[in-house]
């Protein structure tokens, strides 16, 4: 079950905890923000995708609500979050087909209870994946 969150599984389908589902796999994120970690460390979070975009259709609409990848995992039916499906109903979101907006970074590791500094240099932590 713990087949790492890859660009293989854009548009599978994404469970919460309770293994209701949520949406499906629109877009994954990575945190440049690698601080004082040692080399190896570095480089195995690069590997590893740390939020994601999940689709969600509501009242009509799509909007991408975001998600933390920690604790997650993949089985034969998509992605089982660790999170509650009240925790992500919660979740900062946009639009479908807007950018999220690097004020909306700060909202969003508060919201999963996550440490936040931002980046010194002023450019956006989270990245999404090509």
């Amino acid at each position: 079950m713990m087949q790492r969150i890859t660009l293989g599984l854009i548009g599978s389908p994404v469970f919460d905890r309770g293994r209701r589902r949520v949406g499906h796999l629109a877009r994954l994120y990575l945190d440049l923000d690698v601080g004082d970690r040692a080399d190896d460390e570095v480089d195995a979070r690069f590997d590893v995708a740390h939020f994601a975009g999940v689709a969600v259709r509501q009242r009509g609409r799509t909007q991408i609500m975001f998600v933390a990848l920690g604790g997650a995992g993949v089985d034969d039916t998509g992605i089982l979050l660790a999170w509650s499906g009240a925790v992500i109903r919660r979740a900062p979101r946009v639009s479908a087909g807007h950018p999220m907006p690097v004020a909306l970074e700060r909202v969003l590791f508060l919201h999963y209870g996550l440490p936040y500094e931002p980046a010194l240099d002023g450019v956006r932590r989270l990245v999404p994946v090509a």
